[in-house]
């Protein structure tokens, strides 16, 4: 099957953007997307659900949670599993083997990237 890999990285803080967020600030909102989705993209997800969390994941030492997600557009569900990577990436998998990453990185002068 063919895969598509996508990535457009960004800057969290542009020029004149105000309040400049921190690097503790976007952690805290890629954790906050990991329980409620909708928040951040609600054109496209419609709730978000948290079957289980699970205080690390055995092969990275991780919290994982396992999310199911409503789409807007036709109601379906897609259960993720979901891994934080503190302080700089969350990775989303749905049962079909495709994945996301939330990355978040820093320039050589300070300034906060989201990939």
């Amino acid at each position: 099957m063919p895969a598509n890999h996508i990535a457009f990285t960004a800057p969290l803080n542009p020029a004149g953007a105000s309040p400049n967020l921190k690097q503790g600030q976007v952690w805290a909102g890629l954790l906050l997307k990991i329980r409620s989705a909708e928040t951040f993209v609600p054109k496209a997800i419609q709730s978000t659900t948290v079957i289980s969390e699970s205080s690390t994941d055995p092969s990275t030492v991780n919290p994982v949670t396992v999310r199911e997600i409503v789409f807007c557009e036709d109601q379906r569900k897609v259960r993720e599993t979901v891994t934080a990577y503190e302080p700089s990436r969350v990775t989303f998998v749905q049962p079909d083997g495709s994945s996301i990453s939330n990355v978040v990185s820093e320039g050589a002068d300070g300034e906060l990237y989201m990939t």
